[in-house]
């Protein structure tokens, strides 16, 4: 079930004002072999009325755990964060082993003092070495997605790993290998 969670009453700090606490939900995908032992990160990011602002790279991890397990759903509590409003997009990324990939369905956020919680659903592998961007409550046609070179890169990926080749003339095509 991840690290556990828990709030903290904010504290302020003179030079970077109100600062709180947020817990990561990740929720990996339940088939097998779409777990994952690599680094995760991620940054929450606030861009409403052209402000961007976001917050420093989080390490995903619990060190007592085995995170990203097919099927589990991980709580990562992230303290002492500056409070920068609402969450409106997240990067992510990961770094490990290429063979080593994950697939994972949502991520919610939860302010912890505000009891708001920012829901990013996925459904995607996470490639290594590309930082992607999400939405929240992206449910959106690829066509209309704020992030078209992303999922550009990603279609390209996927038709390069299933290109299909006719091995013999007259007979289907198979997966090329």
């Amino acid at each position: 079930m991840g690290c556990a969670s828990s709030s903290t009453t904010p504290t302020f700090d003179h030079t970077d004002g109100i600062k709180t606490s947020y817990s990561i939900i990740v929720k990996t995908g339940d088939h097998k072999g779409l777990s994952t032992n690599a680094n995760i990160y991620a940054k929450l990011i606030n861009n409403y009325k052209d402000k961007d602002r976001q917050s420093d790279e989080i390490h995903l991890d619990c060190t007592w755990k085995n995170d990203f397990d097919a099927g589990s759903t991980d709580i990562f509590p992230v303290k002492d964060l500056k409070h920068f409003g609402h969450i409106n997009e997240l990067e992510l990324w990961r770094s490990g082993l290429a063979a080593d990939s994950w697939y994972f369905e949502w991520i919610k956020v939860k302010d912890n003092d505000t009891n708001m919680t920012y829901a990013f659903p996925i459904n995607r592998w996470m490639s290594l070495g590309f930082k992607m961007m999400f939405q929240q409550n992206d449910c959106q046609l690829p066509q209309f997605a704020k992030f078209s070179d992303q999922r550009r890169i990603e279609l390209a990926e996927k038709r390069k790993t299933y290109a299909f080749v006719q091995q013999v003339a007259g007979l289907p095509c198979q997966v090329r290998i």
